[in-house]
């Protein structure tokens, strides 16, 4: 079975969602390394025709969803992947940047996701929420979860600081989360140095970029911030270590853009046995509630957070709760235990169909 995977412009996502089955199962892809260059439209569709299945990361423009209906009429496979969802009105913080045009815009981008879903054989997610939501489009929806390639990641290392190094999960897109634990921050800024991840450089020249940015740029300059950039990913894993954190803090607002989000960031912090505090949610549907929530700290209530930061202050404690989530991790989310999971799925697809 020869399987291909199509990128798309996120490679955190390609990374997480095809590049580590792809590689422990011995595929081929747009990107076979975040450090190569991508595969050109033609080689791409050239390798396409090729293959008996090949996977979509989020084919949300034209040029995809017309290569898939393509590749179905010459009789391959096609696959949709993602890892996030864009209907509108739910959260989309990517829409923040569109300014008037939001709601056009995210509900345009919506329908071409939903497009693509409706020509697929079968379609792949990241969390159980999501599948809901696209069982609704399609009869053959699975959840695929996040896995780790430990070769992936440096060995886990802590150097002593003056101040306990708070880092805060972030991204281009993170436009509001933080305030839900400002409350919490304002108690504990003094005393800490915060690491704000994933923002982008201040002096950016879109004027609607400035306009949503100024107030949190505002707020973490007071603090005496430490910011980091946004890097490739094929640096992310030796930048997060480099930032040297006694923990991390993942707040997220209860919306429904979030509760179909993945606990990715929980796997990539506890690969560096950096614990994790992160937003729970009244209805139990954050991504960081159910079966890894033992191994950090969950949060309802700012209560809950300022009893959580409380208890990891203690350096020891904070250790062994890096070190059994990473254990946990590897025990649980490790590629080479899993990467069957994809090869039978896609050869169900090859299966003949009974008369």
């Amino acid at each position: 079975m020869r399987v291909f995977f199509v990128g798309s412009k996120y490679d955190g996502c390609f990374y997480a969602r095809c590049m580590v089955p792809m590689r422990e199962n011995g595929w081929a892809g747009t990107r076979m390394s975040l450090r190569g260059l991508p595969l050109s439209a033609k080689d791409v569709a050239r390798n396409a025709m090729v293959s008996d299945v090949v996977v979509f990361h989020r084919p949300d423009f034209d040029q995809r969803i017309e290569l898939m209906k393509l590749l179905q009429e010459n009789g391959k496979k096609v696959v949709f992947d993602n890892d996030d969802t864009y209907v509108p009105n739910s959260g989309v913080p990517m829409g923040k940047f569109f300014g008037a045009k939001e709601a056009e815009l995210i509900e345009t981008w919506n329908k071409k996701i939903y497009e693509a879903i409706g020509v697929s054989d079968l379609v792949t997610c990241s969390t159980e929420t999501l599948a809901e939501e696209y069982r609704h489009l399609h009869p053959n929806v699975v959840v695929m979860p996040n896995l780790v390639d430990p070769d992936d990641w440096p060995e886990p290392e802590h150097k002593p600081s003056p101040k306990l190094r708070v880092g805060i999960v972030g991204s281009v897109a993170s436009t509001g989360d933080w305030e839900v634990i400002k409350p919490f921050l304002d108690t504990i800024k003094d005393e800490v140095q915060l690491v704000v991840m994933g923002l982008p450089r201040r002096d950016h020249d879109h004027a609607t970029l400035t306009e949503i940015f100024q107030p949190m740029f505002d707020y973490f300059d007071a603090c005496g911030t430490e910011y980091r950039l946004p890097v490739p990913m094929a640096d992310y894993p030796h930048e997060l270590l480099d930032m040297n954190l006694d923990l991390c803090l993942i707040p997220r607002t209860d919306n429904y853009f979030n509760r179909c989000k993945s606990n990715i960031k929980f796997l990539e912090m506890s690969m560096l046995e950096i614990p994790v505090i992160a937003s729970g949610f009244e209805d139990g549907r954050s991504p960081y509630q159910g079966k890894d929530e033992p191994y950090m700290r969950v949060c309802v209530t700012l209560d809950d957070w300022a009893k959580a930061y409380e208890n990891l202050k203690d350096r020891r404690t904070r250790e062994a709760l890096g070190k059994a989530a990473r254990e946990y991790v590897l025990g649980n989310y490790h590629i080479k235990d899993h990467a069957h999971l994809w090869r039978n799925e896609y050869l169900k697809l090859l299966e003949p169909k009974s008369s």
